[in-house]
């Protein structure tokens, strides 16, 4: 008899869903990450985990591959994207991003994104934006000394909103808004030439005050009696911001960058993991392994048989670089036959800091599984005699009816492709050949 595949849950929920950088080696390039550079990857081992406001999709335009990519549906006056720490919307600690900003054009970093806008989003006030950190009354009426959220923004030119990925490459503002109207003008902040052609795209960088929520104080300039300048030393966002109600769509974005071009970040899969280790205990292994230092972080894997690719195990979970190097996966036998001294075998992979894998490195180990609760349980007479009535009518009832007829925390015992057993013969290839929902009940009588 082949061996029943067994059901498995994992102890561990880790998303896998952007990648930021500070002060790490990044091997592909072959040189130390500066300090206070961030880079987003949809993909990737996460190291430093800001909040995503949004979905990880397949890319629209190639359902098909493996590149994924960041979806910020359409809603009015919203944003999203990226935020630290990871706490909500109204954080009054950020990141500091002073390090990218210097006092004219040309002395601060670039930015590089890759995005894509559909054709109803021409025409929005739709934007690209950095908002600093606030003290959450985001009210100067509740609060005339409130801290709120004051916003940089690049305005998103028409041409963009056609449909199709875009490469952008901007260089970033200086740090105050003197300094970019200065910049503006083709003149450093003393007043002198700045001698060279400020890029076009710069031009719709803009300080554009706060994004109040209800301030009614209209958009605000350096006139007001409110206006700060925006603090770099504390961001806490970065993505799209959409600043009005008249109906747009889905914005898609596959990475961003300061500091670096997307070209220079070719990846490179670390070493293999060179220990694991397996320990079974009442149902439950417990996998662990050594650490690695080029690790950005770690996959682990489960089978029935010697892991030789992670294409032909269960992927379990992800480890953070700096986490516990160890992962708890229950086993649960759908029969007492296949509970005891069942062989399962696992496999961990280290990730770069992009998310390559390396080659797995495996173990096993052997004990008893857990056992799922019988699957025979005492239904009532009237639904015994539904259920013979339906049968008798030739009307076998549904999924959702049968269900009914059984205590609510009642599982249906489940053939399919994961979960089969075969005698003398060979099963279905997929669900549509060999697949099945069983209630098992009985009635009790005097």
């Amino acid at each position: 008899m082949m061996k029943a595949t067994i059901r498995s849950s994992v102890a561990l929920l880790v998303g896998v869903l952007a990648l930021a950088v500070t002060s790490l080696n990044v091997n592909a390039q072959d040189k130390p990450v500066m300090e206070g550079e961030f880079i987003f990857f949809i993909n990737g081992a996460n190291v430093q985990i800001p909040q995503l406001d949004g979905t990880v999709v397949a890319d629209p335009l190639d359902p098909t591959s493996d590149n994924r990519v960041f979806r910020h549906a359409y809603a009015d006056w919203t944003e999203g994207g990226f935020r630290w720490p990871t706490g909500g919307m109204r954080d009054t600690v950020g990141v500091d991003a002073s390090a990218f900003i210097g006092e004219n054009y040309g002395e601060s970093d670039t930015l590089y994104f890759r995005m894509l806008s559909d054709t109803a989003n021409i025409g929005k006030s739709d934007f690209i934006a950095f908002m600093d950190t606030d003290d959450g009354v985001m009210n100067v009426n509740d609060n005339p000394d409130t801290d709120l959220p004051f916003r940089l923004r690049w305005t998103i030119p028409y041409w963009a909103h056609d449909g199709q990925w875009h490469d952008f490459a901007i260089p970033l503002p200086p740090a105050t808004l003197a300094q970019l109207d200065s910049a503006k003008a083709g003149l450093k902040f003393n007043g002198d030439s700045l001698e060279v052609e400020v890029d076009s795209l710069f031009m719709n960088w803009n300080y554009a005050g706060a994004w109040a929520n209800g301030s009614a104080t209209g958009h605000w300039d350096a006139s007001d009696p409110y206006w700060e300048e925006f603090d770099w030393e504390a961001v806490k966002f970065f993505g799209r911001h959409i600043d009005h109600a008249t109906g747009g769509a889905d914005m898609y974005f596959d990475y961003f960058s300061i500091g670096v071009p997307p070209e220079d970040l070719t990846d490179t899969p670390p070493a293999s993991v060179s220990s694991i280790t397996a320990a079974s205990d009442a149902g439950v292994n417990t996998v662990t392994w050594s650490p690695l230092a080029e690790a950005g972080g770690y996959n682990v894997y489960f089978a029935e048989s010697e892991i030789t690719s992670v294409d032909d195990a269960t992927y379990l979970g992800s480890v953070k670089f700096d986490g516990e190097l160890s992962m708890d996966h229950s086993i649960t036998a759908p029969h007492p036959d296949f509970a005891e001294n069942f062989e399962a075998f696992y496999a961990v992979t280290a990730t770069s800091q992009f998310g390559s894998e390396s080659a797995p490195t495996g173990t096993s180990v052997t004990g008893d599984a857990n056992v799922v609760e019988s699957y025979a349980v005492e239904v009532t007479t009237d639904n015994v005699d539904l259920i013979y009535d339906a049968i008798f009518d030739d009307e076998m009832p549904t999924s959702a009816e049968m269900a009914a007829m059984f205590p609510d925390t009642y599982v249906p015992f489940t053939i399919n492709e994961e979960r089969k057993m075969i005698e003398n013969g060979h099963g279905g290839d997929s669900d549509a050949d060999i697949s099945g929902k069983f209630w098992v009940g009985f009635e009790s009588t005097d």
